[in-house]
């Protein structure tokens, strides 16, 4: 039993390494509409994608978005994230980091 103990501790220690986190904050939208803003990168030539499709948008630009569940990433490992942009808000990324 102890010889599986180590390779499980190390696949989880891997896994919660390839996540990243980030702090973010939700405000009501003048027109009604969902957005989403990405104010920080993870890392300065991190190419953003949201929903696996490019973005577009430059740094500061809100983007309009359905309301739900979206990743965001960098198109690389250990850069997703998960988010849920309620409906009629603007939702900012205010810090990612992987």
């Amino acid at each position: 039993m102890a010889r599986f103990r180590i390779p499980v501790v190390l696949a989880t220690l891997l896994l919660l390494g390839a996540c990243s986190d980030f702090e973010s904050r939700s405000e009501s939208s003048a027109d009604g509409k969902t957005y989403l803003l990405v104010d920080a990168y993870p890392h300065d030539n991190c190419r953003v994608r949201l929903d696996a499709h490019d973005w577009t948008q430059s740094i500061h630009n809100q983007v309009e978005v359905t309301p739900g569940a979206h990743t965001l990433d960098c198109g690389v490992p250990g850069t997703e994230i998960r988010i849920d942009v309620a409906a009629a808000t603007v939702l900012r990324i205010e810090r990612w980091r992987s």
